[in-house]
């Protein structure tokens, strides 16, 4: 039972005592009177802080506002029971791990040029008439760092890609949201209490209008909407990173398909050039014959390293493939679970809620039925005070009535019960 049932409660009983009791002195009585009598309607109050007037409420009306504030209290209470922690959420498409995804893919597209171009640059040197074994070497040995780098780099891009982002940063903004709305009700209900109106609700009006226009301000001169919430940003970051890994794998594979078509170019160039060497060595010397057969040799482990590179990227390229499409799966499913959470939670949250309003219904109803209550025994206990002070008068009158007919009543009352 709350404090104004039972302050009702209270009253009614002593109501009931005193209309029992027409011994008690008529001070109390009056005192009693004077004490639930209603407060000055065009009573006011000055906030000292701001100098506006406030009209100050009855103290039933303090008691009623009171209760309603309170279960509001109570319903971000409430909410604050469905809290989670930050501990157990990973992070989840937080901006700084976007960022350094976007450097490691944009170093990855460096080094793929850089390796192209040592490709075009080995070729050169193939064509020239006397190949230079120390540019050969120097390609090569390029060529190896510029691979082990795109390797290293797609490893770190597959470690990046397997953390965990954080999904609380709207939960978080939710509780602070929670706090600061339990914080002004608390301050209102002491205000009631206090000076019978709500200063702090008025400071805090202003404050969300002052908040409003500049939020209002930022985005007309930034251009730039808000987020549509925790759910749909969710959603539109998977978006995000589902389309640069497609786009990323695209540029892969049209890598690779640029490479297999030189690896074709230079594999018929070879056999053109495997060809007219044949008919050239058949008409040279042993001398000739023998540097014909190391550009031969040279060719060919040049054509198997191509080989090897290309069946080795191809590889890399499908683990890292596999490795996308089980990370958006994951993520997907991860989001639907989140989802279907929040759908549990949120069903939980109506439910505690409409049992709350069910609640808070019965105690208005409660509250009603005592006021009425109080109601009747105030006027039974002003009729009962009215009849008390104005029952001497009657009381003469009455005495008076009856002398002047005692004698003819007496005696028709005689000759009636005679008869």
């Amino acid at each position: 039972m709350t404090d104004v049932e039972t302050d009702a409660q209270e009253r009614h009983l002593s109501f009931d005592n005193e209309a029992s009791s027409p011994l008690d002195g008529d001070d109390g009585a009056r005192g009693e009177a004077a004490a639930v009598a209603e407060p000055d309607e065009n009573d006011t109050w000055v906030d000292p802080r701001t100098g506006e007037v406030f009209h100050r409420l009855s103290p039933f009306e303090r008691k009623v506002v009171s209760l309603v504030i309170g279960e509001g209290v109570e319903r971000l209470k409430l909410l604050q029971e469905l809290k989670v922690d930050p501990e157990e959420q990973a992070e989840e498409l937080s901006k700084a791990q976007g960022e350094t995804i976007s450097a490691i893919m944009n170093r990855q597209a460096e080094l793929e040029e850089r390796f192209q171009a040592l490709l075009l640059e080995r070729e050169e040197i193939n064509r020239a008439d006397l190949p230079m074994a120390h540019a050969l070497a120097r390609n090569k040995e390029e060529s190896l760092r510029v691979a082990e780098q795109m390797r290293a780099v797609t490893e770190e891009l597959c470690a990046n890609l397997k953390g965990t982002p954080d999904v609380n940063a709207s939960i978080l903004a939710t509780q602070q949201a929670i706090a600061r709305g339990m914080t002004v009700m608390c301050s209102i209900i002491e205000d009631v209490e206090r000076d019978g109106t709500w200063p702090s609700l008025n400071a805090f009006n202003a404050e969300m209008d002052a908040a409003k226009a500049a939020e209002e301000a930022a985005v007309a001169e930034a251009g730039e909407d808000e987020g549509e919430g925790e759910s749909e940003g969710q959603e539109k970051s998977l978006e995000e990173k589902k389309a640069e890994m497609e786009a990323a794998e695209k540029e892969t594979a049209a890598t690779i398909e640029a490479l297999k078509r030189e690896i074709q170019a230079k594999l018929k160039s070879n056999a053109i050039e495997l060809r007219f060497l044949e008919a050239d060595l058949k008409g040279k010397g042993d001398e000739e014959s023998q540097l014909a057969r190391q550009r031969i040799s040279e060719l060919e482990r040049q054509v198997a390293e191509a080989e090897a590179l290309i069946e080795e990227e191809q590889s890399v390229h499908k683990a890292t493939c596999e490795f996308l499409q089980n990370r958006i799966d994951a993520l997907n499913k991860q989001n639907e679970e989140t989802q279907e959470r929040h759908k549990r939670m949120k069903d939980e949250m109506e439910r505690k809620v409409a049992a709350a309003t069910q609640d808070r219904e019965a105690a208005e109803r409660e509250l009603e039925e005592e006021k009425e209550l109080y109601e009747k025994a105030k006027a039974a206990y002003d009729e009962w005070l009215l009849k008390k002070e104005t029952e001497p008068v009657d009381r003469e009158g009455g005495q008076e009535g009856k002398g002047g007919q005692e004698g003819k009543g007496g005696q028709e009352g005689e000759g009636g019960q005679e008869e």
